[in-house]
């Protein structure tokens, strides 16, 4: 059995994504972390062991990836780092699993699929909702026909703000919500609808964080999709602190025979078919998010979220993010 060694740059992003799996997979192996910028807070990185074994620490993050020489690196920088880091990492023939979103700039994204066309490495993106039972089901019944043709889409992301680091208050360092939050719901959209967009329009503000003026704390898209169906997202900041929950993940499918609903806080399912109304239908299993990705490598299956994919849902968001900035319409 081949023994995958793993090794984390940053704790900036949801590397638990990877170590919620590897806890009970045997062929893994936690060997090395390293920060993606100088004072990065890795106290996480620092305390977790896995199948009785911490990580060795190191200060350069090229160091630990040229000594160790790991199978697979997962990649959770400060935002603007995510594509640098990347590139350093796939010059080197590893395995990639990376935060969202890819890059920055069209430009960047496209540097990113060239390098790894070349290296022959497999890259996975940080898009975990998909792996959530009542987003997985969703996209099961959609694709089952449940709710016939997908014509209108609704889905929120909403947080609360908590604690932002200093570097979120820098554009060129957190770069923008639309592709930080709203990349998953614009996510949402496409794998569940099984449609692409075809043109997008948006905006984007902070309203209710002047310290933090470059972050924006609200942003809408508006997009038609493949089919000519219509889709409005709504991203924000602004969950109290007194809520239960950290987020309020949010998904509603009008088609030509029914209506689906995702509540992801209560991790639920609503629809109302031809068969009548369901509430709280049953939820199917989803892969491990880890697990999957290595079941892709080992020729056992396509995983949930393809490079395809993690390219285009980056493309999506970077060009969401230059409609907003520039109120223009953009197509694809």
């Amino acid at each position: 059995m081949k023994i995958y060694k793993i090794c984390f740059i940053g704790a900036s992003g949801h590397w638990g994504y990877l170590t919620q799996g590897m806890t009970s997979l045997s062929n893994t192996e936690f060997t090395a972390f390293a920060p993606s910028f100088e004072n990065e807070n890795l106290t996480t990185l620092q305390n977790l062991e896995i199948h009785g074994q911490k990580g060795k620490f190191y200060q350069n993050y090229l160091e630990m990836l040229d000594s160790e020489r790991p199978d697979i690196v997962s990649i959770t920088p400060r935002y603007d780092l995510i594509a640098p880091i990347t590139l350093e990492a796939i010059k080197r023939g590893i395995h990639i699993i990376a935060e969202k979103p890819l890059a920055f700039s069209l430009e960047q994204l496209d540097e990113i699929k060239e390098a790894v066309q070349k290296a022959g490495i497999r890259l996975g993106i940080m898009m975990g909702i998909r792996y959530e039972p009542a987003f997985f089901t969703a996209k099961k019944m959609v694709a089952a026909g449940r709710i016939g043709e997908p014509l209108l889409i609704w889905a929120q992301k909403s947080y609360r703000w908590g604690t932002r680091p200093e570097w979120y208050k820098k554009r060129a360092t957190y770069g923008s919500t639309i592709n930080w939050v709203g990349i998953h719901a614009l996510d949402w959209a496409r794998w569940v609808s099984g449609l692409e967009f075809r043109e997008i329009a948006a905006h984007h503000a902070n309203l209710a964080h002047p310290d933090f003026g470059e972050c924006q704390d609200i942003a809408t898209v508006q997009a038609k999709l493949s089919n000519g169906a219509l889709a409005v997202f709504n991203f924000d900041y602004l969950r109290p602190a007194q809520a239960k929950t950290h987020g309020d993940d949010r998904l509603r499918i009008a088609g030509t025979k029914g209506v689906l609903e995702v509540i992801g806080r209560e991790n639920r399912l609503y629809i109302i078919d031809e068969q009548g109304e369901h509430e709280n239908e049953p939820l199917l299993t989803p892969p491990d998010f880890i697990a999957d990705f290595l079941n892709e490598l080992e020729g056992k299956g396509p995983a949930l979220i393809s490079m395809a994919d993690a390219y285009k849902i980056t493309e999506i968001a970077i060009k969401a993010t230059m409609a907003a900035d520039r109120q223009q319409r953009v197509w694809l």
